[in-house]
């Protein structure tokens, strides 16, 4: 994996900034300025603090009114400077001990967003706030039962969006937000140190050769996992979702495994020996999904996974989904919220459905839309061809999810997605972390 070095210019503002190399494009935003350096901030020059020193002394000498105007301007001026290179560290400074402290090599560019809480599903947002409304009444009704208090305060699981609400949310996607689909880009909120997202996007070409046998030997691995899996679906078709979906971690977070509800015992018992392979691969896949989380973002891969496993050994664990529809994160308070969760990582990679082997645009491979959306900051994150994306962001802190894609034939992408367990969805969901509504519907009022 590719690993970034910064290169800054100064910013005047605060209201974002962009880092540019070989592997970005600037100018794409006319508030964005370019930084000189994220690692190492320079002081105020001696010209800023000269303009300060001398505006402060003509203002104690009662200078005419028309001099003290331009002289207050110059002093705001010079604040402005001194926020936004003390923001540059400080975002230096974050993203050494939450996401790498490893040099980079590629250029990264830095997109400060205003927080907007943006909503592209109103009417499912109000039915989970009816919901959680009645579930809060049910709860003050029987102060005694502790339980029901508890489960007052699970999320309320929302329902799958209608295909009109999700055109229309498609649509609000490219009318409103700003697509990433190129080089290396590190989102953050407008006035806050706090990386949202850090994404990659690595060209087929820029590839060394241990990189793409791993990326195969994953694609592979998945691909083989479909003959031990039972099918979610009445059609017994098993797309790539599905499999990651069915694909959870050993206890001690080294290996992959199918998850006990998916489990085809039939075919396990008629294939022993390709079980057996099966088996001994999911290390090395688990030790490459890992690898490639690490070489990306060596701090966050470690604290993922010491507190993974903490919570595997307590039963709590999660599978290898990408997540498709998380655009309604509860805010409200609650004892069991983690004050700072680890960050979640994801690969997507462009494959043959029916081989499950890496796939190129001159091969035929196409698949359209399908973006990864933070509505709250109006990114979109799309997947170009001929791309393979890695991602660290966020997930318990920033509402997203993907909108539905459009493949084209034999077209798909495997979506692999590191999550840590919401310890909120997880009260009632001990070692099965992707029941459906109805079925945790079920599991309640049990």
């Amino acid at each position: 994996m590719n690993k970034p070095m910064v290169e800054l210019s100064d910013a005047t503002n605060g209201t974002g900034a962009e880092l540019t190399t070989g592997t970005n494009e600037a100018g794409t935003q006319k508030s964005e300025t370019k930084l000189s350096d994220i690692t190492n901030e320079a002081e105020p020059s001696h010209n800023s603090t000269a303009i300060v020193k001398r505006s402060l002394e003509s203002e104690e000498s009662g200078a005419n009114p028309k001099r003290s105007k331009t002289v207050s301007a110059s002093r705001k001026a010079g604040k402005r400077l001194y926020r936004a290179r003390k923001r540059k560290k400080d975002r230096a400074n974050e993203f050494e001990t939450v996401i790498s402290d490893q040099s980079r090599l590629v250029g990264i560019t830095i997109s400060s967003k205003k927080v907007l809480q943006f909503d592209l599903f109103p009417e499912i947002s109000k039915e989970i706030a009816i919901e959680r409304e009645n579930k809060s009444k049910e709860a003050k009704h029987d102060h005694s039962d502790k339980d029901t208090q508890k489960t007052a305060n699970l999320h309320p699981v929302p329902r799958a969006p209608t295909e009109e609400e999700q055109a229309d949310a498609a649509k609000q996607v490219k009318d409103w937000f700003r697509p990433n689909n190129r080089g290396c880009t590190r989102l953050t909120t407008q006035y806050s140190t706090e990386t949202v997202c850090l994404v990659e996007l690595l060209k087929f070409e820029s590839l060394d050769q241990k990189q793409r046998n791993d990326l195969d030997f994953l694609c592979a691995f998945f691909h083989s996992c479909r003959q031990f899996m039972i099918s979610p679906t009445a059609s017994g078709t098993l797309s790539c979702d599905d499999i990651t979906s069915a694909i959870g971690w050993s206890k001690d977070i080294t290996r992959l495994e199918i998850l006990d509800r998916y489990r085809n015992e039939k075919a396990i018992e008629t294939n022993q020996d390709l079980y057996s392979k099966f088996m001994e691969d999911s290390e090395k896949a688990g030790s490459i999904l890992w690898d490639t989380f690490y070489t990306f973002g060596n701090v966050a891969a470690d604290k993922t996974r010491q507190h993974m496993k903490k919570l595997a050994e307590s039963g709590l664990g999660s599978s290898l989904a990408f997540p498709s529809n998380e655009f309604f994160n509860d805010h409200q308070p609650d004892e069991d919220r983690e004050s700072d969760p680890p960050l979640s990582f994801a690969i997507v990679i462009p494959t043959f459905d029916s081989t499950g082997k890496i796939a190129s645009e001159s091969e035929g491979h196409r698949v359209d839309n399908g973006e990864f959306v933070f509505p709250d900051i109006k990114q979109a994150i799309q997947f170009p061809s001929d791309n393979i994306c890695v991602m660290i962001f966020r997930a318990q802190q920033h509402a997203h999810g993907t909108l539905p894609a459009t493949e084209f034939e034999d077209s798909t992408k495997l979506m692999i997605c590191i999550q840590p367990p919401n310890l909120q969805d997880n009260r009632t969901r001990k070692n099965n972390p992707h029941e459906t509504r109805d079925e945790q519907n079920s599991t309640l009022e049990n």
